[in-house]
Parts: structure tokens; sequence; C-alpha cells
């Protein structure tokens, strides 16, 4: 149980230092859908969970794209572009980058997702929210997905607006 904790802490860690330049930039919070703009992020394991949204979310156009793996389920992005989802359906994992333009030198930020059998979920990386287009740097969760998850997906993707 410590040896999991401490390794989920460890790729936290390497992800901050990996893209710590990138929080030099301007507050992007307005990324944020206005209803998560002051919570904190309770995906992130405990202990890590105080860590505000707001922090980690960047706005960006440019969608994901998948450089190995076997996930379907795909979206289209703000740039036109057609890119995984980031939750894969079960027996199935992605491992994309994306191209983040808002700094004067190339940067690709990496992220890996895997659903199992056992509607277990694990991501670690960037993560892209297809939903309402934006990213949150670092992302490391492992969680539980309800059975009917495509379903409630579905609802939300054809909500009034």
């Amino acid at each position: 149980m410590f040896q999991k904790k401490a390794l989920m802490l460890v790729c936290f860690f390497v992800q901050i230092l990996y893209i710590s330049p990138l929080y030099l930039l301007p507050n992007q919070v307005n990324c944020l859908p206005i209803q998560n703009r002051n919570r904190n992020h309770d995906d992130f394991p405990k202990g890590l969970q105080w860590i505000p949204r707001k922090v980690t979310a960047f706005c960006e156009t440019h969608t994901p794209q998948m450089i190995l793996g076997n996930q379907t389920l795909t979206w289209v992005g703000k740039d036109g572009l057609v890119g995984p989802r980031p939750i894969p359906e079960i027996h199935k994992f992605q491992i994309s980058l994306i191209r983040f333009d808002s700094t004067p030198w190339p940067v690709f930020l990496p992220y890996f997702a895997i659903h199992l059998s056992n509607r277990i979920h694990i991501r670690a990386g960037c993560r892209w929210d297809d939903l309402d287009s934006h990213y949150i740097w670092p992302s490391f969760t492992i969680k539980h997905i309800d059975p009917d998850w495509q379903v409630q997906l579905w609802y939300w993707e054809n909500r009034q607006t």
C-alpha cells in the first residue's frame, strides 16, 4: 500500500518538474466551466485533493493526437481535428501527445489512459477535457468507473445549453 502511494507521489512530482515553466504563464482560470472554478481536485489521490482546479487548468486549442493505443472513442476539438476521448472503453488504452503552443519553445505533453476489465480507470499526464475544451496538467487518477458511464456521457453531451 505504501509503495502504491509513493509511486503516485513520485509520478505527480515528476510531472510538475517536467512542465514547471508553464506555471509562470498567466492564470488561465477562464478555461474552466464556471461550476469548476472554485473546486478542488476530487479526482486526485488522497493527500493531493486540496489542489484547486484553477491552478492546473490551461487553455489550448489543439486536439490531442493518439500515438499508440486501441481506443476508438473520439471527439472533435476546437481546431476541428478528431482526438481520443480521455476515458477509453473497457479493455482499451491510449498514449497521446498534446502540442502546447503557449510557450516560446515547442512542448509536447504526454497523456496515458487505460480502462481495465474491473472498471478501474488509470490516467496520468496532460488530460484533455473534451466536453469543456480545456487541459489539466498534471493529472493522475486511479478510480472506479460507473458501469453506465457511457449512458451518462451521452446525456451530458446532449444537454441543453
